[in-house]
């Protein structure tokens, strides 16, 4: 059971790493001021479950695993480098997929890991998260008239 539970977790911290290095590609590349701070927010978000993930797998007699890529996870960087690279729309739709993917690896180990209540408890908050993530992704492709408004600072006219 223990090994069972440490893959599952291992798992989902490569999840978030991946996720990670993706947001940081989609927010490099993102114009709409609005919309590159809620992904500054979300990747945040990942790197709290990396922590919480940490803490639980050491906590479940696990060694705490590199924050590094795999090769899915380049795959996935590759992916959202050559979306976000032609607007903000491909970015959203790169960092959708991502979330989709994701939001079936929690949606798994809440299956999988439901009889753990430690684990549950961050699984849960995490699993939270990313839906949040996802609503958020999905909406503002829905409504594209947020990909047309920037509501960021902006520089002062001269003479103001």
């Amino acid at each position: 059971m223990k090994d069972k539970v440490l893959k599952r977790l291992n798992k989902l911290h490569q999840v978030d790493v991946d996720a990670i290095h993706a947001y940081k590609e989609a927010i490099d590349r993102i114009d709409n001021y609005r919309i590159r701070e809620q992904l500054k927010d979300f990747k945040l978000e990942h790197e709290r479950h990396l922590d919480d993930l940490e803490r639980l797998i050491q906590s479940k007699g696990g060694e705490v695993p590199s924050r590094k890529r795999d090769v899915k996870g380049v795959l996935i960087n590759g992916m959202t480098v050559l979306r976000s690279s032609v607007g903000d729309e491909q970015a959203l739709k790169a960092m959708r997929q991502i979330g989709e993917f994701t939001n079936k690896h929690y949606f798994e180990a809440v299956k999988e890991l439901n009889q753990d209540e430690e684990c549950m408890r961050v699984i849960e908050k995490n699993f939270a998260d990313e839906k949040r993530h996802f609503t958020f992704i999905k909406e503002t492709l829905e409504f594209p008239h947020h990909l047309d408004s920037d509501d960021g600072p902006h520089e002062a006219s001269p003479g103001m």
